[in-house]
Parts: structure tokens; sequence; C-alpha cells
């Protein structure tokens, strides 16, 4: 449920209404590091269509991490030590007293009384009111969703005393209600000791908070990756330009140039074809598989080149085509991953991924005498 305090939230309306981010009750404006969405800067416009999500699945088939990145998965996915890894850690943020925690892909900083955000401080959160439907319907399949320190229990969002600012990517609580109160107050469930955090050396403080046990609570977000105003360049010459870095250069200098990559058309005085450069390199990778006996299999196969975005990339098992997951790893015989977790997209596969086999799915096992041949473009 909300903060149920009208003091918090008149406070919080107010800090909001300074362009600042309320961390602590006893904070004054002027001390708050956080800001609100208010003064925009061009690194913070979206420039790419985020499509409607009405539901998490939905949400989960547009995280390409082109334009949309899921933080965290909320299906169980063993890796290959059985252990699960899918909810993604969060961290009280210090000096809040334990009502501020963020989300972190990274290694944030530990403190005495918390962390310091690193660079992988997951900020801004799609807010579901950001996609919108046609009758103003919010896409409900980006809200933040809040899992116990086990990563397998949902934290019903009626139940506990917290509100997400997406945009700081700041989880707040309400005053007595925060993980470290305890569990038959705070509405999720289980406690966090901060004593015995606090008391931690900063070294085992990162195993502290992402064991399932003694950890805090874990998350599951989309974040926005794409294109920013601040990517582009308007101006040229003298003349209207458009520049996106890789993409579209247009002047009204009769001069039109498309970069895509290493692949470049440039057609100059309203229809002269300049120059066409780019295309791939064929390329045919063979090799021989560890044993593969299991889902999520690793094969010992890493692709040698980064496929162009021409490419298609195709598998064959003793000559047979295999399908591919492109960013899954479910109903498919075989993916490519840089870890055994992130299913890659067809698009996304770089140089070093390996390759992960589904014997399950697949319906056999790979043995070290069958011959595997990966064929693509670079």
């Amino acid at each position: 449920m909300p903060n149920t305090s009208a003091t918090l939230r008149t406070n919080a309306g107010f800090f909001h209404s300074l362009g600042k981010v309320l961390t602590e009750s006893a904070n004054s404006p002027g001390n708050e590091k956080y800001k609100s969405a208010h003064n925009v800067r061009a690194n913070e416009v979206w420039m790419d269509t985020i499509p409607f999500a009405l539901s998490a699945a939905s949400a989960s088939q547009y995280a390409d991490n082109v334009i949309v990145r899921q933080v965290g998965s909320a299906s169980t996915i063993p890796d290959l030590q059985n252990t699960f890894l899918d909810p993604v850690y969060c961290y009280p943020l210090t000096q809040t007293n334990y009502q501020t925690w963020f989300l972190d892909i990274g290694t944030p900083t530990p403190v005495t009384d918390g962390f310091e955000p690193s660079s992988g401080w997951v900020k801004p959160l799609i807010n579901p009111s950001d996609v919108q439907r046609e009758d103003g319907y919010p896409s409900l399949g980006y809200g933040f969703n809040m899992y116990r320190p086990n990563g397998t229990t949902v934290i019903s969002y009626n139940n506990a005393f917290f509100e997400v600012d997406y945009f700081a990517g700041l989880i707040r609580w309400e005053i007595g209600k925060t993980p470290a109160d305890v569990s038959g107050s705070n509405g999720m469930g289980f406690q966090f000791n901060s004593t015995t955090f606090g008391a931690l050396g900063t070294a085992s403080k990162q195993a502290y908070i992402q064991s399932t046990s003694t950890g805090g609570p874990r998350a599951l977000a989309f974040q926005y990756v794409g294109q920013r105003l601040s990517t582009y360049n308007f101006g040229g010459g003298g003349g209207t330009g458009f520049t996106a870095g890789p993409g579209l250069t247009l002047s009204t200098g009769g001069t039109l140039s498309v970069s895509v990559d290493n692949t470049t058309i440039s057609i100059n005085n309203l229809g002269q074809l300049q120059a066409i450069g780019g295309g791939g390199t064929p390329y045919y990778q063979y090799g021989t598989p560890s044993a593969s006996l299991y889902e999520y299999s690793a094969t010992g196969i890493t692709i040698s080149y980064t496929p162009s975005d021409y490419s298609s990339v195709q598998v064959f098992i003793n000559g047979q085509l295999q399908r591919i997951g492109n960013g899954t790893y479910s109903s498919v015989d075989c993916y490519f991953s840089p870890d055994g977790y992130i299913a890659r997209t067809f698009s996304s596969i770089i140089s070093g991924d390996q390759l992960y086999w589904n014997a399950a799915t697949s319906g056999f096992s790979l043995a070290t005498i069958d011959k595997v041949d990966i064929i693509y473009e670079y």
C-alpha cells in the first residue's frame, strides 16, 4: 500500500516541487543530493518509441537491450552451479536510515550504513505511465516488482509501505516500515538486520546483502537504454541538418548520406550515387563441443567474430540445422550467451559469446564426437 503518513506525503510533495527527492524524513531540501524530473537535460530525453506492454510477459518480449533493458528475470533459471540469480539486488542508500534503496547491476561502494551507487545504478526506470495506450491506460507490464531475499516470493505492493521514484531510480519506504524494521509491521515478510550489517567490515557487506538468507529485497524492473536527444546533432553548415551517429545525415546543400556501421551510401546533388561501401565477409566456423548433457549446458564453443548487422547466424549439428534462441533460452535447441544467464538476441551476438545447448528441448545431448558448424558474416 502507499505511504500512510500524511506528513511524509506532504514533505515528499514539497521536495518534488523543488526538483529534489526526499530520501530521509529529517532531511532538508538544500542537503538532498538527488534531483527529481523537472529540469530536463538532452541526455534525459528519449528518442525511441517504447511499445505498449500490458503484462510482464509482453514487456519481456520487448526487452532487446537496444531500446528496453529488462533488469532481472521473473523466471527461475538455474546457472551452472544450480544457484538462482533472477531478481536484481537492492542496496540501502547511505545516510538514509534504510528508508531509501536502489537497484545496481554494478559494484556499489559499501560504507558503514549502506552503499554509494556505482556506474551500474539502474536509472531511470520505465514508469508504466511513460507508455500509455490511446485511452490513457498505463503499460502495467513495465511496473516495478519486488521480491524477498530468496528471489522467489513476490512482495505485494498492496502489503508493503514503499513507493518508487522511477526517474531517480530510488525505492523509498515509510518511516518504521522499512526493510530494517520488524517484519510484522513492514508488510514484506522478512526483516533486514541493519545492526549486524552495520557492524560488518566493508569487505563483507556486499556478500551479506547478496545472501538469500541475510540480504535485503530484490527487484525486477525495466530501463530505457535507447537513443537520447544528446546523441543527435541538429545543424549542418548553414543548412538544415540531422545527424545521428551511424545513421542519416541530410542537409539543404543537396547531400544525403546514410551510414550504418561500416556500410555507407552517400548521394550528392539530388541523385548522383557517390559511394557504396561495406558488406560482410562469409565465415564458416567449425568446432567440437564439450559434453552437453542437460538444459542450459555450455558447449565450450565461442563465436569468433561479431556478426554484421545484415547477417543471420546458423548453427548445424552434424549437418542438421538447429533452432537458435532470439533473446530466449526456452523452447529452442540452443542459444548464445556471455554468461549462461542472458540469452542474446540475433542482433546482439558478439565475439566471445558461447553456444549453450538445451539437451531436453532438442531431444539429444552433445558429445565430443559431434561436429558443430556456425555460419555467419562479419
